[in-house]
Parts: C-alpha cells; structure tokens; sequence
C-alpha cells in the first residue's frame, strides 16, 4: 500500500480532463514544418484550464517518437497554459513514446521526473 498516490483537491467534483496521442514531433525541423500538433496540445490544455479540471491524465503517445524534444515541447505547452498553477498530471506512456528510447537514451523515468518537479 505505500506505492498508493493519493491526490487531493479543494473542489466537490472532481473533474478530470484525458487526452491522448498528441504525436508531438520528434525533432525541431519537424515542428518547423508543421507545427499543428502542438497547437491542438495547447488548445486542449487551455480547454482543461477553462473547465477547471482537477487532473489531466494523459494516455499515451505524447510524441511521434520518444525523443527529448517531443517530451520537452509537452513539458513547455504545459508549463506556457498553466504557469505554477497546475492541476494534478498523471502520464501513462505509449508506444510512440517508447520508440527511439536506446538511441536517445531518455528514459520514462526521466521524464517522470522532469513533469514531477514541475
């Protein structure tokens, strides 16, 4: 029971906001030439800070590839919606997320920590 998170909220419901497969590119040349999955991220996380949700779970997929960048640019969005006021973030991660891992040697657990200290 100690591997157990418990969360707490100040609000009576508490709202959740998913979403998934954001397939942020994977290097900036990409983003360059088509920067539109970056623009749905920011555009679903002002709709979840509009709502007032209490968590955002993400499903998987952050990226269209585990790079740095891709987990960076999620990280950025994230930070440039939300400031220091961010609900509870939960990452589930995918198998776009997985792909390129030896290569690039960026881990999950590195990106949990990098998202946990935000």
């Amino acid at each position: 029971m100690e591997n157990i998170k418990t969360f707490h909220t100040k609000s009576k419901n508490f709202r959740v906001g998913v979403i998934s497969d954001t397939q942020l590119p994977p290097f900036a040349r990409r983003r360059r030439q088509d920067d539109r999955f970056v623009r749905h991220l920011k555009t679903a996380l002002e709709t979840f800070r509009n709502i007032g949700v209490d968590m955002i779970l993400f499903a998987g997929d952050i990226g269209d590839g585990g790079t740095k960048y891709a987990f960076r640019t999620y990280k950025e969005v994230l930070d440039a919606v939300y400031g220091d006021e961010k609900p509870i973030v939960q990452t589930i991660m995918g198998n776009h997320d997985h792909w390129n891992l030896n290569l690039f040697h960026y881990t999950t657990i590195s990106l949990c920590k990098a998202q946990c200290a935000a």
